[in-house]
């Protein structure tokens, strides 16, 4: 609606960051590998808030250059979301004992699911509510993005102390 596109170029505005998000789901399994594999969270995570909050820039720009940078810009969150998703997605499937994989999958499944339905309702109180243009409303979302790619950052570089193997006495016999 902000660009008046049709239905059809507005499915290609999903088609966009959909094949963004292939386009990182490939990257993500050169990328995220070995022990550290979750060295590519913070960076992606850091890119894909930054894109998100120049959304909130692009109606200051040229007319001339708004639609393609649309574009372009949702293709790359995209594929910063892919490269994030992929390997989250293989940790959730991999780390759980077998006897927990069930519960941990669904748990992980519902999260996902309740983000996705409220999804909605917070975007039309931003637009409807609040009068927020939907590229504002991109950068508001990637403020909080922000803060939450910051955290794991953090998380994934401080030392882990080490676990106690499985089956094996830690102390004293």
């Amino acid at each position: 609606q902000q660009y008046g596109f049709d239905k059809a170029t507005t499915s290609l505005l999903l088609l966009s960051q959909l094949g963004g998000i292939a386009v990182g789901g490939l990257l993500a399994g050169r990328l995220a590998h070995g022990e550290r594999w979750h060295r590519v969270l913070g960076p992606s995570g850091l890119v894909f808030s930054a894109l998100m909050i120049g959304m909130a820039g692009l109606p200051s720009l040229p007319m001339s250059v708004q639609r393609p940078l649309l574009f372009v810009c949702l293709a790359l969150i995209g594929m910063a979301g892919g490269v994030f998703m992929i390997p989250v997605e293989g940790f959730i499937q991999i780390r759980p004992p077998p006897d927990q994989k069930g519960t941990v999958w669904a748990s992980a499944n519902f999260v996902v699911f309740m983000g996705i339905m409220l999804s909605g309702p917070l975007s039309n109180v931003l637009s409807v509510v609040c009068r927020l243009k939907p590229t504002t409303s991109f950068g508001i979302a990637g403020v909080f993005s922000l803060g939450m790619s910051l955290w794991f950052w953090h998380q994934f570089r401080r030392p882990r102390p080490e676990a106690p193997h499985r089956g094996v006495a830690t102390s004293g016999g």
